[in-house]
């Protein structure tokens, strides 16, 4: 259905009930749905490596536009997920007790337990995923006039993403 659809594309590891065959602690499905981005991005690197190699002759700088616009258009399309998941840790819910936990992993106490001190790093660090796609969007629509005036084609298929709609 729609809603199942959705929660994959938010890398919702839990519909995958991978907790029927192997108990997780909040830590390791927080770092699975972490570690799950990375994946998508790697198995496109390395399916763009194997094409360049068998279809044209390892002319990787040639085809890297090719990369840069799937790489692009799988970041447009994920980056509210991505940064969704990476705030997970900064989530926290305070209860009548006053003790505060992660909402989304309840036995996670917030800023107390080492697991969330580790979860926050974490965060952090894959926090620069989606910062550094957006600083690099605003880097290129600043250029973009200046590219387009040297009728840069390569430049234009690699961003095709960021300007070009259907």
């Amino acid at each position: 259905s729609f809603l199942s659809a959705m929660t994959f594309i938010n890398f919702d590891l839990d519909m995958l009930k991978i907790g029927c065959a192997v108990s997780l602690k909040p830590f390791s499905r927080f770092v699975l749905k972490l570690a799950a981005i990375l994946v998508v991005l790697l198995i496109v690197v390395i399916i763009h490596i194997v094409w360049v190699s068998v279809r044209h002759n390892c002319r990787f700088r040639m085809r890297m536009t090719s990369l840069i616009g799937v790489l692009g258009t799988i970041l447009m399309a994920f980056l509210t997920s991505i940064v969704n998941i990476t705030i997970i840790p900064l989530q926290c819910w305070t209860h009548p007790n006053l003790l505060r936990t992660v909402v989304r992993y309840p036995t996670v106490i917030c800023w107390e337990d080492q697991e969330h001190q580790v979860m926050m790093a974490l965060s952090a660090l894959f926090m620069l995923i989606p910062l550094a796609f957006v600083a690099g969007c605003c880097f290129v629509v600043y250029i973009y006039p200046k590219r387009v005036q040297n009728m840069d084609t390569a430049f234009l298929h690699a961003f095709a993403f960021l300007f070009f709609h259907c």
